[in-house]
């Protein structure tokens, strides 16, 4: 979305949710309901297991601290995603929760809970993945799953089991790798359970009466139904939400996107990236590896989708090809997981069988290669595919990518094949096709771009731009910040105007804006980023959430509003201004903090934790109300008011004040050479006293 006029949110009563590239050079503005930035996870982790740390296997990574003991010690082991817990039900191995954890799931809450699964082929087909409540009562006062049969997943309340046909063996598919990711949600508002395997829905049902599981127990690996079920095989990313994950919520997660930091996947996982760059050499690799491409036939350079493309004509055949002796072996092969994203521009009437990425080999029977092609469907219009070389993933319903060499040409592509086979494929960041392949085994070929060696006089006719290999499966949110090229949603050099009574949802998602204003609500959900930086803003609405706000860049924000927020709040090279006139900035678990080159300052009241570090600034003239902590460090500076050259004054007033170094290093600014200056803290206050030279008495 791009153009000179500004970008209006209205609708009281409607959410408008946007993942693209907003690139508007007029105002943004949230009038009426909300508008709602794309999450890059799904918001609700209570706990969250890794097994990756070997010291601390049952260590919780979702912040909340529920740390699970080991009994008869489970085993590490190498995993789908770095580390894997391994269990063995002979020795009744497990983890279990010392103490409840107070935030799982209880009562009638809605809730998820998702496991990587590698089920021992030669072991207990009836073991337990994960399970908390009451044990062996029929009242609905427990959650679990485990595995009913090779084939079977066996979800349950207690009182109420359901069992969910796998449809295929689930522990006897070694061409697959042998991992399964199964979950089981519940909705309670609707009372609707439902279980999906590999990605794929493969059970739902409606229950009759509300949960009541109670907060009793928490085991992973096994449970207190009977020695019959504990688990044998390996465990990876066992996550646990306070709501039900919808479908593509569901795949978000299996693809390992909460394993790894935000952000690095799409650079760390890069195997190979063609930007098109150099005409003269176009088939140069920029990606770690340096896999050129030789020049086949008429290649040609042009204007691309983001600077120079690949241009290759109508008449004379031309194509990108590897040529070196040995295979890239950084091209994922086998069953590993892998996303292929690339800019494409047909011309109208292309050869149909245009490919457009290919590597693997083409030998009937054989699922031995990635292709990404263009196809035709039974009405001879042009679709897109991903193809295995026997079956493929597409939606031939989707028609006009064929509009020649103008802008509305251009069309991005991923095709996606993620662990346990699930393949998806997005146009425009939107999923157009999901479907899964067993016993994928890509092999050791050819590799090329606009050519596939099974149609060797088709090629691909038009223009091909960005092309990018990773090594890993992509969530929809990171196939949408590279269709995007930046982390942004929103323009980020602009200032969004919240109107009171509207909603600025960032959620999980990382957003950069110039400045806050309005008197609406600014969400910030655990996880999300919103960075203010470069402009000057008023807010006088809440601003809620427990993700992390940033001030840089040399921001001046006011916040003037009562909220609820209770995450981290940053300043650096920045100013923060609190100057509500009731109520509190902040809730009572937020943390502020105040780097070097920061400034906060103001007369109205903030809650939670407030550290000023080295170097911070506070800017005097009215006492700052903290309903909360406030720890300084030895060293800082006091930014006098205009036209103050002695007296005293109240910095800070808190509920408690801390100086562990002293604050002998604090000065301020203008420094007032002929002047006696005094830091003073107290137990509830911070201030400073600014006298003429000479004897200074204090009395207590």
């Amino acid at each position: 979305m791009n153009g000179d006029g500004r970008l209006v949110k209205r609708g009281a009563d409607s959410t408008l949710t946007l993942g693209g590239r907003v690139d508007a050079t007029g105002a943004v503005e949230i009038a009426e309901g909300t508008l709602a930035l794309a999450a890059r996870f799904p918001e609700g982790l209570q706990a969250y297991y890794r097994f990756d740390d070997e010291t601390n296997l049952g260590k919780d990574s979702s912040g909340n601290g529920y740390d699970l003991a080991a009994s008869n010690a489970p085993a590490y082991a190498p995993g789908l995603f770095h580390g894997a817990a391994s269990f063995t039900s002979a020795d009744t191995t497990h983890f279990y929760a010392p103490v409840f954890p107070t935030t799982l799931p209880t009562g009638n809450s809605s809730y998820t809970v998702a496991a990587w699964c590698n089920l021992n082929a030669g072991g207990n087909m009836t073991g337990l993945v994960a399970c908390w409540g009451t044990g062996n009562v029929d009242d609905k006062s427990s959650v679990l799953f485990r595995f009913n049969s090779a084939t079977n997943i066996l979800a349950s309340n207690m009182g109420n089991n359901w069992t969910v046909n796998a449809g295929y063996n689930l522990a006897n598919d070694t061409p697959d790798g042998g991992w399964h990711h199964i979950v089981f949600t519940y909705d309670a508002a609707t009372r609707v359970q439902r279980v999906f395997l590999d990605g794929i829905q493969r059970g739902m049902r409606t229950l009759s009466s509300d949960l009541k599981v109670v907060g009793n127990m928490f085991w992973l690996g096994g449970g207190q139904h009977g020695s019959t079920f504990f688990y044998d095989g390996l465990l990876d990313e066992v996550m646990i939400f306070n709501r039900a994950l919808d479908e593509n919520e569901v795949v978000d997660i299996s693809t390992g996107v909460l394993a790894e930091s935000w952000g690095t996947r799409l650079t760390d996982r890069v195997v190979a990236r063609y930007d098109f760059e150099d005409a003269a050499d176009p088939g140069r690799d920029s990606g770690p590896y340096g896999y050129l491409l030789s020049k086949v036939g008429s290649v040609a350079s042009a204007a691309g989708k983001i600077g120079q493309a690949l241009s290759l004509n109508r008449t004379t055949q031309g194509y990108l090809k590897w040529d070196g002796d040995v295979f890239p072996e950084a091209l994922p092969t086998g069953n590993a997981p892998v996303t292929v994203t690339a800019w494409v521009n047909p011309m109208s009437n292309a050869h149909k069988e245009g490919g457009i990425v290919f590597w693997g080999v083409t030998v009937d029977g054989r699922r031995g290669c990635h292709l990404l092609r263009l196809s035709g469907n039974q009405a001879g219009q042009s679709v897109f595919r991903m193809v295995d070389g026997v079956g493929f993933v597409g939606n031939d319903s989707l028609l006009s990518f064929e509009r020649g060499d103008n802008d509305e040409g251009w069309h991005h592509l991923a095709a996606v094949v993620g662990p346990g086979g699930l393949r998806s494929l997005y146009i425009d960041g939107a999923l157009v096709a999901r479907n899964r392949v067993s016993g994928q085994s890509v092999e050791q070929g050819s590799f090329s771009i606009a050519y596939k060696p099974n149609a060797p006089s088709n090629w691909f006719q038009g223009k091909i731009d960005d092309v990018t290999i990773y090594n890993c499966a992509l969530s929809r949110t990171e196939i949408l910040e590279v269709l995007r090229g930046r982390p942004d949603v929103l323009p980020p050099e602009r200032t969004a105007e919240v109107v009171a009574g509207a909603v600025l949802d960032v959620s999980t998602a990382a957003q950069r804006v110039s400045g806050l204003g309005g008197a609406g609500e600014v969400r910030v959900a655990l996880g999300g980023e919103l960075t203010i930086a470069d402009g000057v803003g008023t807010f006088g609405g809440a601003l809620t959430g427990a993700g992390r706000v940033a001030l840089r860049g040399g921001a001046v924000q006011t916040l003037a509003g009562a909220g609820t927020f209770n995450g981290t709040l940053s300043v650096s090279n920045a100013t923060l201004r609190i100057e509500n006139a009731s109520g509190l900035v902040t809730g009572a678990d937020a943390k502020v903090i105040v780097h070097a080159g920061g400034v906060i300052g103001g007369s109205g009241a903030l809650a939670g934790k407030v550290v000023l570090e080295s170097g911070a600034v506070i800017a005097g003239g009215d006492a700052l109300t903290v309903d909360g902590s406030v720890t300084l460090a030895a060293n800082g500076v006091v930014s006098l008011p205009q036209g103050f050259t002695q007296g005293s004054l109240t910095l800070l007033n808190a509920t408690s004040v801390t100086a562990p170094d002293g604050v002998a290093g604090w000065q301020i600014d203008p420094p007032q050479p002929s002047m006696a200056v005094m830091f003073r803290t107290e137990e509830t206050a911070f201030s400073v006293g600014v006298f003429r030279q000479g004897t200074l008495l204090s009395i207590h």
